[in-house]
């Protein structure tokens, strides 16, 4: 009877190479990554995020981030983030975002099928309190795909602070796992019976 719980168990130990988890990367507070760097690549487990400078140098403070000071400014500057992985973006912090198009931030991603469009607080999904946008639906970039971030006119000045992704596991992975599992229980499930 003791071995009744071993599939349970088997179960519960694979099914988080299954799911990814939600994570958050902030922008703040990292002077030594960031600062007068117009590249910057950080790796976390198996996933590399590159970000790029267009226009200067990146600045990071305690409560901004910036080219060349403490924010964006206008459409001469600009950011560019890669993955080395397939991510889902779900939110993304900004700072000093203004009410109108001519205070905003230009999003564009290099996906398929592309996204262009400005964010200021009279769009939908983006919040002018607090500055942070959600989109409806999860920003989904493929390795190589990139997001950009400007100003929606040569007039506007923004910052940028955090972004919450998840990683999505590689198609190989995912049956890989689930295929590890099914077996395991016909395996567990034949032991049982004898």
């Amino acid at each position: 009877m003791k071995y009744k719980s071993i599939p349970l168990i088997l179960s519960l130990s694979i099914a988080p190479l299954m799911v990814s988890a939600q994570l958050s990367y902030t922008f703040l507070d990292k002077g030594s990554v960031f600062d007068l760097q117009t590249s910057v690549e950080e790796t976390f487990g198996s996933l590399t995020i590159t970000a790029t400078a267009s226009g200067g140098v990146f600045n990071s403070n305690r409560n901004n981030f910036g080219i060349d000071d403490t924010s964006i400014d206008g459409t001469s500057e600009g950011l560019s983030l890669s993955f080395s992985q397939t991510v889902e973006i779900s939110r993304i912090d900004f700072g000093s975002i203004g009410s109108n198009i001519d205070d905003g931030v230009k999003l564009t991603t290099s996906a398929n099928p592309p996204l262009d469009l400005s964010l200021y607080t009279s769009i939908v999904g983006f919040n002018g309190t607090t500055d942070s946008y959600v989109p409806a639906t999860p920003i989904r970039l493929e390795v190589g795909e990139t997001i950009s971030f400007t100003g929606s006119s040569n007039t506007a000045a923004f910052e940028i602070h955090s972004f919450d992704y998840t990683v999505i596991p590689e198609m190989s992975a995912q049956p890989l796992a689930t295929g590890a599992a099914g077996l395991t229980l016909v395996f567990m499930s034949r032991l049982l019976r004898h």
